[in-house]
């Protein structure tokens, strides 16, 4: 099986076709740039580090290379439309509403980063590939993805996908 290299998130976004400054979502979320970078833009390069090429699933939706990223950042463009007409927290007065307004639009993007998050330890793995040979699974709240990108010891990853009853 030929290995997977790990890229950092832009090259990710640009080999799945995905414009790398995210700027629909950008102009979904209404958020002004610097704080947009920040809040937003860090997140789902966090995010897109973290998932390298890992599909949704094994056999359903977003199956391919890379499904993981792309099924949720398809979730979060759709939610952020759904939230554009939503006036929150419902039944809240309109000032409430106004001051609130860019709370809820990070709460609604954060929710559809994590909402799959799971799958990348327990329905899909990426196996690590050292230069030697051995493997290691790719923990992600066990290791950092940016210092496994610099260890010159990795050769690349591939996708293993657990025994389950799906």
């Amino acid at each position: 099986m030929k290995l997977l290299p790990l890229l950092p998130a832009e090259q990710l976004l640009e080999h799945l076709k995905i414009d790398p400054h995210l700027r629909d979502i950008e102009q979904l979320a209404s958020f002004d740039s610097g704080l947009f970078d920040e809040l937003i833009k860090k997140p789902i390069y966090q995010f897109v580090e973290w998932c390298q090429l890992a599909p949704a699933s094994q056999s359903h939706h977003h199956s391919g290379p890379g499904g993981l990223i792309q099924h949720t950042l398809d979730m979060v463009k759709i939610s952020l439309k759904k939230r554009r007409g939503l006036q929150l927290p419902i039944g809240g007065s309109l000032e409430a509403i106004n001051s609130e307004r860019h709370q809820w639009t990070y709460a609604i993007i954060m929710g559809c980063l994590l909402h799959d998050i799971g799958k990348l330890s327990s329905s899909i793995r990426l196996i690590l590939v050292r230069q030697n040979g051995t493997e290691i699974p790719f923990v992600p709240l066990g290791h950092s993805i940016k210092n496994i990108m610099l260890d010159k010891t990795i050769r690349g990853y591939r996708i293993e996908f657990p025994d389950s009853d799906y």
